[in-house]
């Protein structure tokens, strides 16, 4: 059979909303291709009756066009149902594989977090199996250790654990995990305690003076300082509005003794030469049109061996859920920030040049070392966002993304991959219903670089 046969049978699930097309026609897993067949014209006979209909009509034109190969699909149906659960799982382990390893950053498993994205696998409908598989091959790719395990007699120290090739050239040695917390647990949005522990990881004892070179709403010293109490904080944002709302939140904070807040720009920082410890910048590169000024100056303030700590997402690898995965949503939505992408600049081929484009994460690396840093340090953190919702309230959060891309990158409403990815929300909304109440979810990877100046 023709893998072409398969996708087209695997889309039309999708359109339907049907785990496969054996549960779409009513048909038992074990059912004979002859009945499969059988079935599948009856169905046929449906659509063609129902082609003036607007609630039917996409679904008829899909199923109506594409009835040869979704025909030879049903005279193989186990190897249509074997995609079909292949595609299901390929669809989930990247996103387990993400939260496995944001764990693993401090080397050492502990029950608690093992138990805790066991649970999270259980929710995305990942098995036991495929679970322990997945954790026990990231266990091994990392170096990491469950709490309380012996290395064996003679093994070396586990390497600092990476996403995918290290880029290390001057190994950064793992800092201690912070110690158990009483306190209530600091999160804000996608900014979890999570996130803070990781950065936590990644700033060497000692540091007593940092940088955050577009704070907003200086988030990032009402996480950390509460942990470093030797860690002096300046945030810098072009924005005074909200150094304003940073101000009045870090009024009556005890560490507001500590901070100081400034406007200003990340490419003209009001700092000496060699003068601070840590250059921060999370989730804001992103928004400047050029980024090569902004690792030049965090290089020049750096002191020797200080370190600049990039935060970015590879927009490109974003991923919808609603009650399960939404492949043309996904593959519409990939091709639309493909096409954003490439408008607003992209440093994958010919001379380098500094516009961020929205899939910078993965290119902190180059990045760091055309500025002149070391950079021998990556992370992956998954930024995800899971809530009952019904569909068209999911379906307004993924516009609304849609909406943002398109005004950065200039694309009308006109422009083809606009009306694509408009196109398969809208048959999303109408294939589920709007009422519909589902688990909707957006995952996102970001990406931790550290750059080390030598």
């Amino acid at each position: 059979m023709e893998s072409r046969y398969l996708e087209l049978a695997a889309e039309l699930c999708e359109l339907v909303g049907a785990d496969d097309l054996l549960a779409f026609l009513g048909l038992e897993p074990d059912v004979s291709p002859e009945d499969a067949q059988q079935a599948l014209k009856k169905k046929r006979g449906f659509y063609q009756s129902m082609q003036a209909n607007p609630k039917h009509r996409d679904k008829a034109k899909f199923f109506i066009k594409h009835y040869r190969a979704l025909d030879a699909v049903m005279a193989e149906p186990a190897a249509h149902l074997a995609h079909m659960a292949a595609q299901r799982a390929a669809d989930k382990l990247p996103m387990l594989e993400m939260a496995i390893d944001s764990v693993l950053a401090d080397g050492v498993l502990t029950p608690q977090e093992e138990e805790f994205i066991r649970e999270s696998a259980e929710t995305i409908g990942i098995d036991d199996d495929t679970f322990q598989r997945v954790l026990d091959e990231r266990l091994k790719r990392s170096g990491a250790v469950r709490a309380g395990a012996v290395p064996a007699v003679g093994a070396p120290p586990p390497p600092p654990p990476t996403f995918g090739r290290s880029l290390a050239t001057a190994p950064v040695a793992a800092q201690p995990a912070p110690a158990p917390r009483k306190k209530k647990r600091v999160s804000q949005g996608w900014w979890t305690q999570d996130f803070t522990d990781l950065l936590l990881r990644l700033i060497p004892e000692g540091t007593t003076r940092m940088v955050d070179i577009a704070c907003a709403s200086a988030w990032s010293a009402l996480a950390l300082l509460p942990e470093r109490p030797e860690l002096e904080y300046l945030g810098i944002d072009r924005d005074e509005e909200r150094l304003a709302l940073a101000r009045r939140t870090l009024t009556s904070s005890p560490i507001g003794t500590r901070v100081v807040l400034a406007p200003g720009f990340p490419h003209e920082l009001p700092l000496a030469d060699d003068s601070v410890d840590l250059v921060l910048s999370v989730m804001a590169l992103r928004y400047f049109y050029d980024t090569e000024p902004i690792f030049r100056e965090a290089h020049r303030v750096l002191k020797e061996g200080g370190r600049f700590v990039v935060v970015e997402p590879d927009g490109l690898s974003q991923q919808f859920y609603f009650d399960g995965h939404l492949n043309v949503l996904n593959n519409a939505f990939r091709e639309f920030m493909r096409e954003a992408d490439r408008r607003l600049g992209e440093t994958r081929s010919g001379e380098f040049v500094g516009r961020p484009g929205l899939a910078i994460g993965p290119e902190l690396g180059h990045r760091l070392r055309h500025a002149g840093f070391t950079a021998n340090r990556m992370l992956v953190h998954p930024i995800q966002g899971f809530r009952e919702e019904a569909s068209l309230d999911f379906a307004e959060r993924v516009s609304r993304v849609i909406d943002s891309v398109s005004t950065r990158a200039e694309l009308t409403p006109l422009d083809k991959p606009v009306r694509h990815v408009r196109r398969a929300l809208n048959n999303m909304v109408e294939m589920i219903g709007k009422e519909q109440v589902g688990l909707g979810g957006h995952l996102q990877p970001a990406f931790v670089c550290v750059g080390v100046k030598t």
